[in-house]
C-alpha cells in the first residue's frame, strides 16, 4: 500500500478524480488508508527510524533489527512511510527520506 511507486499513482488518481468530479478509496484491501494515518506509533521508533534514515538509505538486514527492536507491526510501519513521506520499495527493500 505505502511502496513508493503506489504513491505516486495515487497522486495521479487524486489529480483525476478532482477534474472529474470522483472520490476515491484507497485501501490495502482490510483498511482504509484513514486507518493508518490515525493509527498511533511508538515515538521512539519514529525517532530511531528518522535519525537513522538522517545517514542515507536503511535496507531490509537494518531495518529487521530496528522493527525487531522495537516490537513494530506492519500497520506501524505503513504510518510511519505516509506520515514522514519516505520512499520505500520492496525490490530489494529499501526505505530512504523522499
Amino acid at each position: 500500500m505505502v511502496l513508493a511507486a503506489n504513491m505516486v499513482k495515487w497522486q495521479v488518481l487524486r489529480q483525476l478524480c478532482e477534474e472529474h468530479g470522483y472520490g476515491r478509496l484507497i485501501t490495502d484491501g482490510k483498511h482504509p488508508i484513514q486507518f493508518y494515518w490515525q493509527h498511533p506509533v511508538p515515538v521512539a521508533f519514529a525517532t530511531d527510524l528518522m535519525t537513522r534514515l538522517q545517514t542515507g538509505p536503511l535496507y531490509w538486514p537494518e531495518y529487521r533489527l530496528l522493527r525487531d527492536r522495537h516490537k513494530m507491526t506492519w500497520a506501524q510501519f505503513a504510518v510511519v512511510v505516509l506520515r514522514y513521506r519516505l520512499r520505500w520499495t520492496l525490490a530489494p527493500f529499501c526505505l530512504r527520506l523522499n
